[in-house]
């Protein structure tokens, strides 16, 4: 225990040594006693008293460290105790000899916590049996109806032969800290359930936006396939434009919300990279050539032509990029340059820039140009349309695929936004120069239409996208067949062998989800019909759910006529008319 400086000479005792004179000695010997001293302080060990006493100026030292150490455990802020191996106490501090009185050599339990037995999971025990320090939180109810937390702390003290005879122990009131990290954990699962909330409220909203969207660009992009006026035209192509403008508008706010949520998932496939860039940079073409822009593209001869990565996100990317590009530059071109970089370990990384003759950035808007809503605040920017999120949501991307994006830009000379990526490189590949950079500028040949006599049936139930499909089915040389539920489905598949099935999710009496259950049910292992999922919701949970049900594809809503076509021609392969089960 810490002694009074009155006894102190009663109990620190050394060996006989010869000190005077040697002033190494000397100081040896006092390092010994300063350290032999606070092990006696700290582990209740002490010489043998017939030893002969310190001399009068060890002894001033011993008791000047003695005051020392009381000192700062009265400054703790905790009730420090020492305990021996029965736990019994052998210190106690002033705090403790305040609030509990005088019980040295009583069990601790007993005198900290009023109990008859040891406690469960007490610290001071634990220490003992596996000498390392142990820590426990410990609630106490009071009768103000608020309860006190108390967190105990143990760490065994080793004598000079190296075995623990005792164990410090300090108590402190942590209410505080444990109330303030109680009420953290209830904020931040306040916020998961926020967020999911958000989640919720986001793939609903785009299910419902989406459905009618389906209507107004299907009905869009049929009227304009007939024969009309030029100022007929002109309004249906408004439509058509304001209609994918919404979609996009859409695609951005549901893309950052899974990245925000962590959500966002990224493929791993082999795909033809130039093919790939070409195609973001088609998708754009028309608006280049209607604004009257040079639109082009090239690559070196050290890029690939085929990697590993996520085609998908890539040509994501790619066409923000692009479309800001063309969408900020009045007169002159942009331009789309893919090289490779140094700093592949392994596998290549890839530089990707997109350089315009657009308005450019201010300097002072340069470090919030990849901010959620953010446009530049230049001359008409503001006229050109945009959620101003489609930048973060390239970096967010880039990022996530393990690459970096950055820009330069002049003020009304234009800029170049360039992002790296690391991919892996297939052990396959094409002779060097393989990379195949397309002309976007020149119309891409049209596929192949749909195989003649095939037979559809498309489950839907709203009308209006039935018959929207069923229009672009039939233009296809398609045969189909409707249902408005699940169910009406199930019962036509029965009866007839289709070609394809396209699968709303959500209907009534049946939904798409148990409709192909069903149908997988029937079919057993005689033959698989492809399932294609043909629905508004857009979340990657949905379309991971739908693969799980047995579907083969996914297609959002709403469904362009391309990616439709495409889509069956990747899955119809036998044509025919449907046979009787």
């Amino acid at each position: 225990m810490l002694l009074g400086a009155d006894v102190v000479d009663n109990i620190y005792c050394v060996p006989p040594c010869r000190i005077a004179g040697e002033r190494r000695a000397a100081a040896e010997l006092d390092l010994r006693l300063r350290n032999l001293a606070t092990l006696a302080v700290l582990s209740e060990t002490s010489p043998t008293r017939d030893e002969r006493l310190l001399p009068i100026p060890v002894l001033d030292a011993l008791r000047h460290d003695n005051a020392v150490l009381r000192s700062a455990v009265d400054t703790m802020g905790a009730d420090v105790t020492i305990r021996d191996r029965e736990l019994a106490l052998t210190y106690q501090c002033d705090r403790v000899t305040q609030a509990y009185g005088n019980r040295l050599g009583e069990k601790c339990y007993r005198v900290l916590w009023a109990r008859n037995e040891m406690c469960l999971g007490c610290p001071t025990e634990r220490a003992f049996e596996d000498g390392a320090p142990h820590t426990s939180v410990r609630e106490i109810a009071t009768s103000s109806g608020r309860p006190t937390y108390l967190e105990i702390a143990a760490y065994p003290i080793r004598s000079e032969d190296g075995q623990i005879r005792s164990s410090l122990e300090t108590v402190r009131d942590v209410t505080d800290r444990v109330e303030a990290e109680i009420a953290l954990r209830r904020d931040k699962q306040a916020a998961e359930m926020a967020n999911q909330a958000k989640s919720v409220f986001l793939r609903t909203v785009s299910h419902e936006l989406r459905t009618p969207m389906n209507g107004v660009l299907g009905t869009a992009q049929l009227l304009l396939e007939t024969p009309l006026t030029a100022a007929q035209r002109e309004l249906a192509e408004t439509i058509a434009t304001s209609s994918r403008n919404l979609l996009v508008i859409l695609g951005d706010i549901l893309d950052l919300s899974r990245l925000e949520a962590g959500k966002m998932t990224l493929s791993s496939i082999d795909f033809p990279l130039g093919e790939c860039v070409a195609e973001a940079i088609a998708a754009l073409a028309p608006l280049a050539r209607k604004k009257g822009l040079e639109l082009c593209h090239r690559a070196a001869a050290t890029v690939p032509s085929r990697v590993t990565g996520d085609p998908t996100r890539l040509r994501q990317v790619l066409t923000n990029l692009v479309g800001n590009a063309v969408k900020f530059t009045r007169t002159g071109q942009v331009l789309v340059d893919v090289a490779t970089t140094a700093g592949a370990s392994d596998g290549v990384r890839v530089r990707f820039a997109v350089a315009d003759t657009g308005i450019g950035i201010p300097a002072e808007l340069a470090t919030t140009v990849f901010d959620d809503f953010t446009q530049t605040n230049s001359s008409g920017a503001h006229e050109l349309g945009g959620t101003g999120l489609g930048l973060n949501i390239s970096r967010r991307l880039v990022k996530l695929m393990g690459g970096e994006l950055g820009f330069e830009s002049e003020l009304g000379k234009g800029s170049t936004f360039w992002f790296i990526l690391p991919f892996a490189v297939p052990a396959r590949q094409l002779a060097p120069g393989g990379y195949h950079a397309a002309d976007p500028a020149q119309p891409r040949a049209p596929a192949a239409t749909g195989r003649s006599g095939a037979r559809v049936l498309i489950v839907d139930d709203d009308r209006t996208n039935r018959f929207l499909v069923r229009a672009a089915l039939s233009r296809l040389g398609y045969a189909v067949d409707e249902a408005a539920d699940g169910q009406v489905a199930v019962d036509l598949f029965a009866q007839a062998r289709y070609d394809a099935v396209l699968m709303d999710c959500e209907m009534p009496v049946m939904d798409g989800y148990r409709a192909t259950a069903a149908m997988r049910a029937r079919e057993g292992d005689r033959r698989r019909t492809p399932i294609i999922a043909l629905t508004a919701h857009a979340m990657i949970a949905d379309r991971d759910r739908c693969l799980t049900v047995g579907m083969d594809d996914y297609i959002s809503k709403p469904v362009e006529p391309n990616r439709l076509r495409d889509v069956l021609e990747r899955w119809v392969q036998n044509a025919g008319d449907g046979a009787e089960r």
